[in-house]
């Protein structure tokens, strides 16, 4: 019964802490990418919080059974499994029953959608689309002031590489970091490890998001995933050192969250278009194949897991047997 509890209450302090935190960073980054350079910007936005945690309820699901599962590498076999069954079933409810509403709500304040740039504020050098852009005034979309096709160096620019704008149209786009203001952009890009879990975890959940709308097939098929992630637990017996097991359970759920990642970006198509030439069976598992492959993962894990604790084991199964 205690470790019923104390699993109980660990989903339910990294889903509320996790969530919050991850709608505090939501609003802050929001609040960043829109700040331009010489206009008033506001960090802190109800809206924005409340969005960050729509997202950051399902991205929190991912890692939530590895979270919980590696604490219970210091108990026994009674622990272990009542710990497991319990993460199981939290986390499957979670995932089955808050998630597509973590989703209705995303779709309904256009979340997902991309924000229009800010417009960009006058009196500074900027670099947009490879060029420079010195701007006196801005009206919308239009502007006027210089285009330097060169960069700011007249000393070796001729007359030619420097145009004057006058109420002339420019479309101003946000980065791929989603910063409005190029200034701002350059200080505060995220390094390159931050920026790839960050653009990384969007997408799968802008995908999980896209499941719970396509049908209750597809959700389950989708939610395979989420599956393959609980099975992480088979591997508590891997080894005699904990520290080892602690990490092929991380390795494990890394590499399960990257594998469908790949297939939804398309990673596999090359691959998988050659299934259109066999017919048949091959058909349907390309277009199952996400279920397929975490199902194999599943597979791989149970027989992993079943054979490393029959060995580590096997004096007190022969004791049973004689």
């Amino acid at each position: 019964m205690k470790a019923i509890l104390t699993s109980f209450i660990r989903f339910l302090l990294l889903c509320i802490v996790g969530s919050v935190a991850g709608g505090f960073f939501f609003m802050l980054y929001n609040g960043c990418v829109s700040y331009v350079i010489g206009s008033g910007g506001d960090l802190f936005s109800l809206k924005f919080f409340v969005d960050g945690i729509l997202l950051a309820f399902p991205a929190m699901l991912f890692f939530v059974p590895m979270f919980l599962i590696l604490p219970l590498m210091k108990h026994g076999l009674t622990v272990r499994c009542l710990g497991l069954l319990t993460i199981a079933v939290l986390s499957l409810a979670a995932w089955l029953f808050v998630v597509p509403l973590c989703a209705k709500g995303a779709l309904e304040t256009n979340v997902l959608f991309e924000k229009p740039a800010s417009q960009l504020s006058p009196g500074y050098f900027r670099k947009i689309n490879g060029k420079i852009y010195y701007f006196s005034n801005v009206d919308g979309n239009y502007v006027s002031g210089l285009r330097f096709e060169n960069g700011f160096d007249a000393r070796n620019s001729s007359s030619q590489d420097v145009q004057v704008l006058k109420d002339d149209y420019v479309v101003f786009e946000r980065d791929i970091y989603g910063f409005s203001d190029p200034i701002v952009g350059e200080n505060l890009k995220p390094p390159v490890v931050v920026s790839v879990l960050f653009l990384g975890m969007f997408s799968m959940v802008r995908s999980t998001f896209s499941a719970c709308a396509s049908g209750i097939l597809n959700w389950l098929s989708f939610s395979s995933i989420m599956f393959a992630l609980l099975f992480v637990g088979f591997l508590l017996s891997l080894s005699s050192w904990r520290l080892v097991n602690a990490f092929f359970i991380i390795f494990s759920t890394f590499a399960i969250i990257v594998l469908n990642y790949l297939y939804l970006n398309f990673y596999f198509s090359p691959l998988l278009n050659q299934f259109d030439n066999m017919g048949g069976f091959f058909i349907f598992l390309k277009n199952n194949f996400q279920l397929f492959m975490n199902v194999v993962i599943i597979i791989v894990l149970c027989v992993v897991g079943v054979i490393s604790f029959y060995v580590s084991n096997k004096k007190n199964f022969e004791r049973l047997i004689k």
